[in-house]
């Protein structure tokens, strides 16, 4: 597959800052992607979205690193299948979920690795090496 990149902006003023929302489609024409840009660095929320134009992940960067809870979506573009945290541009928690349980959790900051069956009762903990 080729994917097709093109920018758009659009430019926005608040708070004396300017903003703009970085776009990028994919070959099709359909939306691939929204990132708020401030003065040329990633600095704000974005949002991907799958070919079928619904919600892949959003989530937020801050001075261009990914900063606080990513959320990514399955393909049906509203159950939740993943969500990881960061910390200054580093991964500190991840949750996958599984028919919409949680199934297994890595805690970055505690060095846990818990998994769950899927009545969401637990089948192994352990540290992380």
């Amino acid at each position: 597959m080729i994917l097709l990149i093109v920018f758009a902006f659009c430019s926005c003023q608040t708070d004396n800052v300017e903003k703009e929302i970085q776009k990028t489609y994919f070959p099709d024409g359909t939306l691939e992607s929204e990132i708020t840009m401030v003065k040329g660095v990633k600095n704000g929320t974005f949002t991907y979205y799958w070919e079928s134009g619904l919600k892949e992940r959003e989530g937020a960067f801050v001075n261009d690193r990914i900063d606080g809870t990513i959320v990514f979506y399955s393909t049906n573009g509203i159950d939740t299948n993943r969500v990881h945290r960061y910390e200054k541009g580093n991964s500190v928690l991840t949750k996958e979920y599984e028919n919409g349980k949680l199934k297994i959790l890595i805690d970055r900051v505690k060095g846990k690795i818990i998994v769950y069956d899927s009545n969401g009762d637990l089948i192994s903990k352990k540290d992380i090496e």
